[in-house]
């Protein structure tokens, strides 16, 4: 799931008045309460509105718990008022309590509705995720404009950046993550930043305009797909097993309880960020009957064979056959 900043009226109770403070002083969203200290906030505040700093320290704790994915600003407010104002408060009980305590809030009038257990499971999850990793936070933008809808990937995760280019990524483990940012119109970044425990520094990133160039690999001329990244989409297209070649490898996936098996091409093709692997379902009768999943096989006059390569082999001979027709001896080179 794409994560997105969120609005600073989003806050419940928050107000009008206070709203346009906030505002007027660049705080548009939750996550730029998340960005500075509280004594930062809170002279920041004072320098336009008295803001009582029990008050400034609730508003912290909304934005921190409206992190967690699905968990809006009245499910915050029911959670705070119900002392669950720390992710790590959220994630202690068991999930049941969340349960009741959110469905007390229902007969109060706090939240229109409660959650049931798998949601109060998968928040729980995701608010210890948070609470143990770090948070990657940026503008970007192009010739000094904000970039808004740019999509920003890194590790598993994925953010999109507002209307101001500005983004926020939680979940990232510390040490050094690769970042990749796209947005229509302009070339793809690619950027190593460094995920610390305490620092929070707001990166900028500037995008060109333009299009990235065509990027096409297939394994099957002896090409290797290196890396996989995260802005990567891999796309299975089903084949029959007659309209693959013979010589084809394929990886058995998964048996169905019909008999049926699913087997996968050992061989990729990337075509720029689409990885496309052939799939193919057939009797199981055309394999062993103990064969397992990663199991090879290699087809030949409509009969699959099974191979004692493994996935790994198979893709370097290709490889090294590759490097053999061009007079280079595979043995020189190095990594």
């Amino acid at each position: 799931m794409i994560y997105q900043r969120h609005d600073i009226e989003e806050i419940e109770g928050i107000g009008v008045s206070r709203t346009a403070s906030m505002r007027s002083i660049g705080i548009t969203a939750t996550e730029d309460l998340l960005s500075a200290s509280e004594l930062r906030l809170k002279r920041m505040l004072d320098k336009i509105e008295r803001f009582p700093v029990s008050r400034v320290k609730e508003f912290l704790a909304h934005a921190t718990l409206m992190q967690v994915t699905g968990l809006d600003g009245q499910h915050a407010e029911a959670l705070y008022l119900a002392g669950r104002r720390t992710l790590t408060r959220l994630a202690a009980p068991d999930p049941s309590v969340i349960v009741r305590e959110l469905d007390q809030a229902v007969e109060e009038g706090t939240i229109p509705e409660g959650i049931d257990i798998a949601t109060a499971t998968r928040w729980q999850k995701h608010a210890l995720i948070i609470n143990y990793t770090g948070t990657i936070t940026g503008i970007v933008e192009s010739e000094g404009n904000p970039i808004d809808s740019a999509i920003v990937y890194c590790e598993q995760e994925q953010a999109v950046t507002d209307s101001t280019g500005k983004f926020w990524l939680p979940s990232i483990p510390f040490g050094t993550a690769k970042l990749i940012i796209k947005a229509e119109g302009y070339k793809r970044l690619t950027r190593k930043i460094k995920v610390g425990v305490d620092s929070l520094p707001l990166h900028k990133f500037t995008l060109t305009s333009g299009q990235d160039e065509e990027i096409i690999v297939d394994e099957t001329d002896g090409n290797a797909i290196r890396t996989v990244d995260a802005d990567d989409k891999i796309v299975f297209y089903d084949v029959e097993l007659e309209e693959l070649p013979d010589g084809t490898p394929l990886q058995l996936r998964h048996r169905y309880r019909n008999g049926n098996v699913r087997l996968i091409g050992v061989h990729r093709r990337r075509h720029n960020n689409l990885i496309e692997i052939p799939r193919v379902v057939v009797s199981g009768s055309l394999i062993d009957e103990g064969a397992i999943a990663e199991d090879v096989y290699i087809l030949s006059k409509g009969k699959l064979n099974k191979s004692s390569d493994t996935i790994a082999s198979v893709r370097n001979k290709l490889l090294f056959e590759k490097f053999i027709k061009a007079g280079i001896n595979p043995e020189l080179i190095e990594g």
